[in-house]
């Protein structure tokens, strides 16, 4: 394969992960400018399962996802599952949490922890920066 198009590949994909990582951090400065702040309890940890078959080899992944139970300003109950899991489980049940929501849209909460909201466009900016400098000091 051309050296050329190579170097030129890993610098298209960088500016992708680039703009990914701005589109969503923009969106998620947008939610916590206009979210509102309210304490949740945490209900129960989803298990979720993945497998992982690289390196020729078959290996499940644990990741448990914290679901949470609140009230809204006019004293409704809602309650939604983080997108963010890790193993071991960073909650615990009962554990309480500050959350974020939208008044009009309150399934859509997110915990307010730095990586629940800013993990996402940090590691695409990363591995956007790793491809950057590939593609840039690779020669043709």
């Amino acid at each position: 394969m051309n050296k050329a198009l190579v170097k030129y590949m890993f610098l298209f994909i960088s500016l992708s992960l680039f703009i990914g990582s701005l589109f969503i951090y923009r969106s998620n400065s947008i939610f916590v400018r206009n979210a509102l702040e309210a304490e949740g309890t945490v209900i129960d940890l989803i298990k979720k399962t993945t497998t992982d078959t690289s390196h020729k080899r078959y290996r499940e992944k644990v990741h448990y996802y914290p679901k949470i139970r609140f009230k809204d300003l006019t004293g409704h109950t809602f309650q939604f599952e983080s997108n963010t899991g890790s193993n071991p489980a960073s909650y615990s049940m009962g554990e309480k949490v500050t959350i974020l929501y939208l008044q009009q849209d309150p399934h859509k909460a997110k915990i307010k922890g730095f990586f629940s909201l800013w993990g996402v466009p940090l590691i695409l900016g990363f591995i956007g920066g790793i491809f950057f400098m590939i593609g840039l000091f690779s020669k043709p």
